[in-house]
């Protein structure tokens, strides 16, 4: 914390670098989270994360599944991240 932040009382709102790792692995959890449920719903909140839709030119209801599996992974890897970090 700076010298006159904490002359003054206020709180330090730098980004601790200790917990920079766990804000990115919960990212990815709720990423992946979001791209497993574009898997299973259509509404515009999953239809802007479709990794389909960014890949391919003309998605279908058929690559979805694409989306799954891709959430699935990235879900997966943040476990391991998480596990191996303990």
């Amino acid at each position: 914390m700076s010298k006159e932040r904490e002359d003054l009382g206020l709180p330090s709102f730098t980004l601790n670098m200790e917990h920079f790792d766990t804000i990115i692995t919960i990212t990815g959890f709720v990423y992946g989270f979001l791209l497993i449920l574009a898997a299973f719903v259509s509404n515009k909140v999953t239809e802007a994360f479709r990794i389909d839709a960014l890949f391919l030119p003309k998605p279908t209801e058929a690559t979805r599944k694409i989306n799954f599996i891709a959430g699935a992974a990235i879900i997966a890897y943040n476990i391991y991240s998480l596990s191996s970090s303990l």
